[in-house]
């Protein structure tokens, strides 16, 4: 229960200190002002953690009871000071969104986040998200040497994983850039997903089956020789920002996923609408032709 309750709030105190929203540039704004932003964080801070007087009080409860009393208070804290706050948003969203840096963003903020969640609540999380496999077979390589292709990719983005292999001289590598990129548009097509809302869980590669050869050698003996093949296998997962926030050790880290999910937040919201703009186009399309051969059936029949 505690480790459950403290994703939610950490999801919560995130929306309410770091509404942030990246334009076509890349550059992080947010729905205040600069000067309002940074001057209301500590105030923000007071509103959502307990006081002192009443972690006082929570601590003379037994250690299950402090524990579930804690996460209560944080997380009516945090959803009471989100509701509070929608409509100054709008209002300073409507007089300007002045640019500022997640780097802005206190350091003391990001500490007084929840602890780490039990190891069974990430479990059930992780199980709970969308995965799409991609395979590739009998490809003409050595296993080994493409495992190391592979670990460029393993657990990155999909953003970073298309970066580093763009980049890696290997022989190989834009043959799994092309599988990356193949399972990326599967889970567009079938989830609606945008690539920064996926991670490369697994990816790596096995043995194929491998074709012997005689291998000459001196003095009239023959040995074996193999041709290798190898299979590669991957499986991009759904990401699961709060928990990423929650798990993160690092003030660095914190900063890092907050932003990775603004951006995601915002660029999975564009892919949305250009793919229902798409849709209701084809739809206009196909009934305009409907029509048309319905005029020219009965222009026919007269």
């Amino acid at each position: 229960f505690f480790s459950r309750s403290a994703i939610m709030s950490t999801s919560l105190l995130c929306r309410r200190l770091a509404a942030l929203s990246v334009n076509q540039h890349g550059a992080i704004r947010t729905r205040c002002s600069l000067a309002a932003s940074v001057s209301s964080l500590p105030h923000a801070l007071r509103s959502v953690v307990p006081t002192r007087q009443e972690q006082q009080q929570q601590q003379q409860l037994p250690p299950q009871q402090y524990q579930q009393q804690q996460v209560r208070t944080f997380a009516r804290r945090a959803a009471a000071a989100t509701a509070t706050d929608q409509e100054e948003d709008a209002n300073n969203w409507a007089v300007g969104a002045p640019r500022i840096s997640a780097d802005q963003i206190p350091p003391a903020f990001l500490r007084k986040l929840p602890r780490k969640p039990a190891p069974s609540v990430v479990r059930r999380r992780v199980e709970r998200l969308r995965t799409y496999v991609g395979t590739e077979r009998d490809i003409r390589h050595s296993p080994w040497r493409m495992n190391l292709v592979c670990q460029f990719a393993a657990g990155q983005t999909v953003p970073d994983a298309l970066t580093q292999l763009d980049f890696c001289r290997k022989r190989f590598a834009p043959l799994v850039q092309e599988l990356i990129e193949k399972t990326v548009q599967e889970a567009a097509e079938k989830g609606g997903l945008h690539p920064t809302q996926l991670e490369v869980a697994e990816c790596f590669a096995t043995h194929g089956t491998h074709l012997k050869r005689m291998k000459i050698m001196g003095r009239g003996r023959t040995g074996i020789m193999h041709h290798r093949y190898t299979h590669v296998r991957l499986v991009l997962r759904e990401i699961d920002f709060p928990l990423k926030i929650a798990l993160s050790s690092s003030v660095a880290g914190k900063r890092k996923w907050l932003g990775l999910m603004r951006t995601a937040e915002v660029e999975g919201e564009a892919s949305r609408l250009e793919k229902e703009e798409i849709d209701r186009l084809e739809r206009e399309i196909e009934q305009r032709r409907l029509d048309k051969e319905k005029k020219a059936a009965a222009e026919e029949g007269k």
